[in-house]
Order: C-alpha cells, then sequence, then structure tokens
C-alpha cells in the first residue's frame, strides 16, 4: 500500500521538476544572446557539462548531510530528524541559485552591449 506521504512527495518533486524546467530555458536563452555566434556551440557544450557537474554530486550531498546527523543511529526519530535536514538542503539551493540569478542579470546588459555589431 502507497503512504500519504509518497503522494505529497510526488506533488512536491512534480512541482520542483516544473520550477527547475524554467531556469534551463532562461540559461538556454542567455547563452544564445550573449555568445557571439561563431562561438554559441562551444558554450552550449559548456553550459551542459557544467549543469551535469553540478547534478551529479547532488544525492551524495544530500546523502552526507542525512548521514551527519542520523549518525549510527537507526531509531525512527534520528532517522525524520535527518530526513528534514535534508529538506533544508532543498530549500537553500533554489534561494542560492535565485542569487546566482540575480547576479547573472546584473551582467547581462553589459554582455549585450559588448555582442552588438558595430
Amino acid at each position: 500500500m502507497i503512504t500519504r506521504s509518497f503522494w505529497i512527495f510526488s506533488i512536491s518533486y512534480f512541482i520542483d521538476g516544473i520550477a527547475g524546467s524554467g531556469i534551463m530555458l532562461n540559461n538556454l536563452q542567455l547563452v544564445l544572446s550573449t555568445t557571439p555566434a561563431g562561438q554559441r556551440a562551444s558554450a552550449l557544450s559548456l553550459l551542459r557539462l557544467t549543469t551535469s557537474l553540478g547534478i551529479m554530486p547532488g544525492a551524495q550531498i544530500m546523502a552526507a548531510i542525512s548521514d551527519y546527523y542520523r549518525g549510527d543511529s537507526s531509531e525512527p526519530i534520528d532517522r525524520l530528524n535527518a530526513l528534514q535536514k535534508t529538506f533544508l538542503y532543498t530549500w537553500f539551493m533554489p534561494a542560492l541559485s535565485t542569487a546566482m540569478c540575480l547576479v547573472i542579470l546584473r551582467f547581462y546588459l553589459l554582455d549585450m552591449k559588448k555582442n552588438q555589431p558595430l
């Protein structure tokens, strides 16, 4: 039998997926509009590489946070506390991403002006 928390988690994961997909489109638009035409393929390749390098350690970071707070205990309350701490990580990273987007917006116009043909 599927528990209630599974459905709540599934809805949360669905919403997280929708929210995360927007940044992918924005990243592509930024690269295509600020990179000179002859360097776009390389820029898109670097974007995909850095995105993949960022995604790969995510599960290990979450597991390390969980293991740190749970320790050697297998008690249900300790497992719940560790799970709560890993949920804080999932809230912190989008906030960090938002801050980085604000930095991108600061330099976007400068990049656009630099790449305008004379």
